[in-house]
């Protein structure tokens, strides 16, 4: 049945049947090319709301479609607006070889004022409004699938979703506001191809950044870490200091400090890695360091950021414990114990080096060719107070 109510088209059928015809058909014959570049096209189904006809410009709401449904429960679902490109399996049948593009949605807005202050704009909007929480999760805002048509697998689709600027720029792609539950993005759910799936680095990625695109942790951009193109180099920044970085051949730089346990750090100083995995240090301060390899620091002075002056490179109040060997080019003073479960070689002198030296009372040397109870070969003690050496029984040095 067809009528007219106050100037609108209703049509109404009153029964359906199985593989019946839909309730309006319109079928528009192409005949000439068209340019569809102005948005306009070819239409099938034009709709347009005026205002023109109000007498005060206040908001008002135009649609073009609302299905009321109710359908029962099961897996078919009621749509307002199904929209369904298809191309017949007999397309090709001409022979005049590939089709153009098919879209099942070409949804778009044009403002055509040519002025900023046209007003607002919105491309596209997804509405879901309901009562009470999600027990049964079959609630979605929005889904996109892909599936075969004469088989269940295989079908591959380059892009899930493009989101393109051209020459043009957003300020967020996409921006997520509000509250979520368990994360703004996840991918637990999805399976990357891997060549093998004992490499990581052969497996897809499941975040892929460009060049000098960071990562950031908090609102001020103070904090975040991503590859510096210029300088090859993996950054992590915190509140805008460089804390770590990586070259491209995975050696590290730690800028600030670097904590070792729950009560001692290393502090004030620089720490790098050479190719061989040495650790070279510029100062260590307050803290115990743990050496299981190796370890050479190669520099023997830092700047004291208390004072700003150069001071000789110290190993603080916990003192060192150290499993393998310690290598210094300067001196090394602790004070605190310095323990060892192998030997300490404190080195060699003459006794003429040891009397021209001026060092810090107490300090310990061994004197290659002095004597003690016939023998040659003593342990040296310095004393400030009388400005000399003496053996371990106090007697001057012979």
């Amino acid at each position: 049945m067809i009528s007219n109510d106050n100037g609108g088209l209703d049509v109404n059928r009153s029964n359906n049947w199985q593989d019946e015809s839909p309730v309006m058909f319109l079928h528009h014959h192409m005949t000439h090319p068209m340019d569809a570049t102005n948005g306009s096209g070819s239409n099938a189904l034009k709709a347009e709301c005026d205002q023109s006809a109000m007498q005060t410009r206040q908001p008002y709401y135009c649609v073009n479609s609302i299905m009321i449904a109710r359908g029962y429960a099961g897996w078919d679902n009621n749509s307002a607006g199904n929209f369904f490109a298809i191309r017949p399996s007999d397309a090709l049948a001409d022979g005049n070889g590939r089709r153009n593009l098919i879209n099942g949605a070409d949804i778009g807005v044009r403002d055509e004022t040519g002025s900023e202050d046209g007003g607002g704009m919105l491309g596209m909007e997804v509405d879901l409004y309901a009562d009470g929480k999600d027990v049964h999760q079959n609630r979605m805002v929005q889904m996109i699938t892909i599936g075969g048509v004469k088989s269940e697998a295989g079908m591959t689709v380059n892009e899930g979703l493009e989101i393109a600027a051209g020459q043009n720029s957003f300020n967020f792609p996409v921006n997520i506001s509000g509250k979520f539950n368990k994360a703004a993005f996840a991918s637990w759910a999805a399976t990357p191809a891997c060549r093998d799936p004992n490499d990581l680095g052969t497996c897809a990625p499941g975040l892929w950044l460009g060049d000098n695109q960071r990562i950031v942790l908090d609102q001020g951009q103070d904090t975040y870490f991503g590859l510096n193109k210029k300088t090859v180099r993996l950054d992590w920044i915190v509140n805008n200091l460089m804390a770590l970085s990586f070259d491209r051949n995975a050696n590290a730089e730690i800028r600030q400090n670097l904590k070792v346990d729950g009560s001692s750090a290393l502090d004030t100083g620089r720490i790098t890695t050479d190719g061989d995995g040495n650790l070279i240090v510029a100062s260590l301060r307050s803290g115990a360091v743990i050496a299981t390899h190796e370890s050479h620091f190669f520099y023997d002075t830092y700047t004291d950021p208390e004072v700003g002056i150069r001071r000789d490179a110290k190993f603080g109040s916990q003192g060192i414990s150290s499993i393998g060997d310690i290598h210094t080019n300067g001196d090394m003073a602790a004070r605190g114990d310095i323990s060892a479960t192998g030997y300490i070689n404190i080195g060699t002198h003459r006794k003429r080096e040891l009397l021209v030296r001026s060092v810090p009372d107490g300090t310990i040397a061994f004197c290659s060719d002095c004597r003690l109870n016939q023998l040659k070969g003593v342990f040296a003690v310095y004393h400030l107070d009388i400005r000399t050496w003496t053996d371990a029984m106090n007697n001057h040095l012979r």
